[in-house]
């Protein structure tokens, strides 16, 4: 059973205390450095050059993302922008629920 895991306990002194307290931040200091270790490895950018393969491939989803994003784009302008049927455009800017019908 590891520290982290043992429930409070019933100090005597205020020496106990204390030692308790210093033993807690040691283990905070260790922990924060692992943490600090493995957050840099996780946001650390390869070195080296790419094979032209990956180059193709960072290329096509760039582009794809685009093309998803053009496509995106063109549905909001048509769905938003289009004239109605009776051929008079849509009032009311981007209204999602259209004209309230009089009664």
């Amino acid at each position: 059973m590891t520290d982290e895991m043992i429930p409070p306990q019933r100090y005597v002194s205020l020496e106990e205390i204390r030692q308790r307290k210093n033993l807690l931040r040691n283990l905070l200091r260790k922990d924060s450095e692992q943490m600090k270790a493995k957050a840099q490895t996780l946001f650390h950018k390869e070195e080296g050059e790419k094979m032209p393969t990956q180059r193709l491939m960072g290329v096509m989803s760039k582009g794809a993302g685009f093309i998803d994003g053009a496509i995106l784009v063109w549905k909001l302008y048509q769905k938003f922008h289009r004239p109605n049927k009776n051929g008079k455009k849509k009032s009311g800017g981007w209204s999602l629920f259209g004209k309230k019908k009089k009664k």
